[in-house]
């Protein structure tokens, strides 16, 4: 089953790729924000690049002990709306009438 979130009109809605190392999901996760990354995000041990007809192979998991996900970056902008717009100050997009009152200059 993959969760539907809808957007306010004026939020970022480009379709982005997008790979997160483990400390960007971990941090994701521990902010209560996990929860469809991990059901929905695709955990990688190592990737391919090719150059010059060659492929090599380089595994962050092996490097590093980390591991990747891919999980597209409109996917993270949405769990970070949906959370902002629960939260006490929601964000605000497409306002109009708006100006500075009592900046000094």
């Amino acid at each position: 089953m993959r969760s539907q979130v809808g957007f306010v009109d004026g939020a970022p809605s480009a379709n982005r790729a997008g790979v997160l190392e483990q400390s960007t999901t971990d941090a994701l996760s521990q902010a209560g924000l996990g929860a469809r990354m991990q059901a929905e995000g695709l955990l990688h041990h190592g990737f391919e690049l090719e150059f010059d007809g060659q492929r090599r192979r380089i595994a962050p998991t092996e490097l590093t002990g980390h591991s990747i996900t891919g999980y597209a970056q409109h996917e993270v902008v949405k769990d970070l709306v949906v959370a902002g717009l629960a939260a006490v100050d929601a964000p605000k997009f497409k306002r109009s009438n708006v100006s500075l009152h009592d900046f000094p200059h």
